[in-house]
């Protein structure tokens, strides 16, 4: 999108957006929760819908759509009410997914002649139209996961093609200079709260490789004797792939000496040379332990992507997911949006293959808890310079 498009057309374009992503999937495709992190997709559309609908009544009088959808599509609002167990979206057969198509075409159509009278300003739609580019990725996240519980049942959909993460070039050793530097989003475009307020930060001297982890790299850590080794994980970390019987990174299978990915329920034969994807933070540190490195931290990869292009996987970094200095929270219902959240989770940088275009920066922060693998994630080493 670019700087001079206009919220209307933003709108517009995000909410035709997200009816692309599910082209051609079955409705069953779209009402089903296999794991208590994923939710259905009607769940994902029901949910954005009801946010533009709350922004829409921070300024009118109007009364809820339905009072059910209230606590259904209310993901963890408490500030407004109740909400529906996430684990337990899936166990709800209604709305079905006509009505909450239909209750997205009545909200869309709202917002339109709301924008058309100027009873809501533009910007005040901001928020919500980045929340959903947000989900946007969500979906396809969850349906990657939902679709590969069906291996061997699933035909290749062209719409995920696009997913195919890129082979890897031979990466370098970027050096980068210490002393103070300041991070955040800085200027009066849009930001979320957490990437406030713009603040200095003290870093050594470092370096940082300038391409991913592959396929290729991680396949010697899982054959070595260090995989199963204490030694290179975190404490949490080795209780967890051994509670779990972690043997292979999420969508990997192993077949004899062969090793295959469950690429949205279509079996296809790894690429050794594309970077390795949907790591948790534990297996992407014990990795970098296992290799004399580390994980960078959010504010080395800040720098690393003020002079880079987006990447194709979230980087994990060594950074707990907490407040900068000085953080202040959205205003409004909105106040609930990140810092309820900064606890128990790490934080990633760079982007990924699914985000949609126009919606990264390099000072977006995103989190995740550390077992959490559906989400696109990888690995770029980092070293202390000497």
């Amino acid at each position: 999108m670019s700087a001079d498009s206009t919220i209307l057309e933003l709108f517009e374009q995000t909410r035709a957006q997200t009816l692309e992503i599910i082209e051609s999937l079955s409705v069953e495709d779209l009402c089903v929760q296999p794991a208590s992190f994923v939710s259905p997709i009607k769940w994902h559309i029901g949910h954005t819908t009801w946010i533009y609908e709350k922004t829409l009544q921070q300024v009118t009088s109007d009364p809820s759509f339905s009072e059910a959808y209230d606590l259904i599509f209310n993901s963890y609002y408490k500030g407004i009410g109740a909400h529906w167990a996430q684990a337990e979206r899936g166990h709800l057969s209604r709305p079905t997914l006509n009505q909450v198509l239909d209750y997205k075409k009545y909200i869309d159509e709202k917002i339109l002649t709301a924008l058309e009278k100027s009873i809501v300003q533009k910007n005040d739609l901001r928020l919500a139209i980045e929340h959903e580019q947000q989900h946007q990725e969500l979906i396809i996240m969850d349906l990657k996961y939902i679709l590969s519980l069906g291996l061997g049942l699933v035909d290749e959909l062209p719409q995920f093609k696009k997913f195919t993460l890129p082979t890897t070039v031979k990466t370098e050793d970027k050096h980068f200079s210490g002393g103070i530097h300041s991070f955040g989003h800085k200027g009066s475009s849009f930001c979320y709260d957490n990437e406030l307020p713009y603040h200095d930060e003290l870093l050594q001297d470092f370096t940082l490789q300038t391409e991913l982890v592959t396929n290729g790299d991680y396949i010697e850590f899982l054959h070595s004797s260090a995989f199963d080794n204490s030694s290179a994980w975190l404490s949490d970390g080795y209780d967890w792939k051994n509670k779990n019987k972690i043997s292979l990174p999420l969508y990997w299978i192993k077949e004899k000496d062969d090793y295959f990915t469950n690429f949205f329920g279509v079996k296809k034969p790894i690429d050794f040379n594309a970077p390795i994807s949907h790591l948790s933070f534990y297996e992407a540190d014990a990795y970098a332990r296992f290799m004399g490195a580390r994980l960078p931290t959010e504010f080395e990869l800040e720098l690393f992507f003020r002079e880079s292009e987006q990447s194709p996987l979230w980087i994990w970094s060594s950074t707990s997911y907490h407040p900068y200095p000085g953080f202040k929270p959205f205003e409004g219902f909105a106040k609930e949006y990140n810092g309820k959240f900064m606890s128990g989770q790490m934080t990633l940088r760079g982007g990924c293959i699914a985000t949609p275009k126009g919606h990264y920066r390099p000072s977006y922060r995103n989190f995740y808890r550390p077992t959490d693998r559906w989400q696109f994630s990888g690995i770029k080493l980092a070293k202390d310079k000497r």
